[in-house]
């Protein structure tokens, strides 16, 4: 799917472009200690119920999202855009991608995990129509034996 004055198309991820994918990730502040990108790739790539979608603009991967879903919920999970490629509306291009993607999976709900204090993200899925939901999430980091 093309649209718009930056001509992105938002397309399905190739296994050449990994390690563009991971450098992106790391520029965009998405990785850090105990983040595995490869790993989160090769599930993502090898699960039916979740895909990699690229922004690319002039030939080139300029911006991604992983999306996923458990069939009554869909997730949102690195959602990059390239800093040179800022504010040319191709993260709300790549979130309409993750979205159609959902649709036609007949998932009812998408849902994106934003750290509280990254107020610019917040921001972002504010004006694209997303709302904080009404419940915490719990987590427990478990070690392995």
């Amino acid at each position: 799917m093309t649209d718009g004055p930056a001509q992105v198309l938002i397309r399905p991820f190739n296994a050449g472009e990994q390690r563009f994918l991971v450098e992106l990730w790391k520029r965009c502040g998405l990785t850090g200690p105990g983040s595995r990108p490869d790993a989160d790739i090769h599930g993502c790539t090898g699960n039916p119920w979740s895909e990699l979608l690229i922004a690319e603009r002039s030939h080139s991967p300029v911006g991604s999202v992983m999306v996923g879903h458990d069939h009554k919920r869909g997730w949102v999970h690195y959602l990059a855009v390239a800093p040179d490629c800022r504010f040319l509306g191709i993260g709300r291009r790549l979130m309409r991608g993750a979205e159609n993607w959902m649709r036609d999976r007949y998932v009812p709900r998408v849902e994106a995990t934003i750290r509280p204090d990254n107020l610019v993200v917040r921001g972002f899925y504010d004006r694209i129509g997303y709302r904080p939901a009404d419940f915490d999430v719990f987590e427990k980091i478990l070690t392995h034996k």
